[in-house]
């Protein structure tokens, strides 16, 4: 959700994002290509729970 709430307003290679997805990731044991494939295979649940609609 944080990584598509960014990208959606286009701040995804913003310093203050950067700063905290990867502190986020380390915190959650996660990786960046893990995220990217999971928004993939789920971007219209995601972008439904944000509150867009498809």
């Amino acid at each position: 959700m944080l990584r598509r709430s960014f990208q959606l307003r286009g701040e995804e290679y913003a310093d203050g994002f950067q700063f905290v997805y990867e502190g986020v990731l380390r915190d959650m044991g996660l990786e960046d290509d893990a995220v990217l494939a999971f928004l993939a295979a789920h971007r219209e649940e995601v972008d439904a729970a944000l509150g867009r609609k498809g």
